[in-house]
């Protein structure tokens, strides 16, 4: 059997039959085919790496009590982590965070944040006190501890239970909306005609806070992530126009309870700045607002992202590109 595959080279596929076997059926081959071709576009996407995010028991992380909810300050420190997340096939729990070769120790988080390390301790804690963070004695020096993510939110490699819904989430694109952030906040602090200030860089953590609330066919921020709107073989688009009420968008109101920001106005003015910065589109009409992420920081479906619809919703955004 033989695959192309996007750079026109074909590949040949083997199958040595042992004693016993029986020749597959062609219906068998072809389901075989067609699941090399998706493996093939995963391993040559061009968005990059990418952590899968686990939707449902990142949404749970809503009804931890009180003093363990996360704000959008904690949100955005994790948000950063990501950027470091490992491969780690053979532990079942935890997926290695890893910088310039070593596992993430607090010191190595205070550098990574540009903060003190008492304050990395503290904002470590609160990550490990709500479960998404596990530790791990450093076996050298007892008193130091190496952190993890908790493959129970966060995995990166192979993910077997195809049941659970996940996100992902691309970590170069992630980087670039990080470092957009810091270059477009020094910008707005240094002009003079700016009365208010918002707290820039807690916009990444309003970024995690609504991962569980992408729509995996369309990409707005619903109530209904998981529900498909599409008929057997129709594209989005169409399956938009037929039923306009498909979505259940969230109101800002909504979007202030998810991420704990005081009031809608913070949030609208939270995600003006991660408009301007490339990771959000906003569309108001007839006083209701849609929010829609770039299929290139998050995305739900298998494949490689070069689908009509994915390149549809990619080309709005890049009109605004200077």
């Amino acid at each position: 059997m033989t695959i192309r595959n996007k750079s026109s080279k074909d590949i040949e596929i083997t199958t040595i039959l042992q004693p016993g076997d029986a020749i597959t059926r062609k219906n068998s081959s072809e389901a075989f085919k067609n699941k090399m071709i998706k493996e093939q576009g995963r391993g040559v996407d061009e968005r990059g790496p990418f952590v899968m995010a686990k939707s449902e028991n990142l949404m749970e992380l809503e009804k931890l009590r009180d003093n363990q909810k996360l704000t959008v300050t904690d949100r955005r420190y994790l948000m950063i982590l990501l950027l470091l997340a490992d491969f780690n096939h053979f532990d079942k729990e935890k997926t290695p965070l890893i910088s310039k070769g070593k596992k993430l120790s607090k010191e190595m988080a205070a550098d990574i944040w540009g903060v003190a390390e008492e304050t990395a301790k503290k904002k470590l804690n609160r990550l490990v006190k709500a479960d998404i963070l596990l530790t791990e004695v450093d076996e050298t020096d007892k008193r130091r501890k190496f952190y993890y993510l908790n493959k129970q939110y966060f995995i990166k490699g192979i993910h077997k239970n195809r049941d659970e819904k996940f996100v992902k989430v691309f970590q170069n694109k992630l980087k670039e909306i990080i470092q957009n952030v810091s270059m477009l906040k020094h910008k707005r602090l240094k002009n003079k005609s700016i009365k208010k200030h918002i707290n820039y860089d807690d916009v990444i953590g309003l970024l995690q806070a609504v991962i569980p609330y992408f729509h995996f066919e369309t990409y707005y921020l619903v109530k209904n992530p998981d529900e498909k709107i599409t008929l057997e073989g129709e594209p989005v688009l169409e399956a938009l126009e037929r039923n306009k009420k498909a979505l259940k968008h969230l109101s800002l109101a909504h979007l202030c309870r998810i991420s704990g920001l005081g009031d809608n106005e913070t949030v609208k003015s939270y995600f003006e700045f991660l408009q301007e910065v490339g990771a959000v589109m906003i569309t108001k009409t007839k006083g209701k607002i849609r929010y829609r992420i770039h299929p290139d920081l998050l995305f739900r479906l298998d494949g490689n992202g070069m689908d009509d619809y994915t390149k549809h919703v990619r080309s709005d955004f890049s009109q605004h590109d200077e």
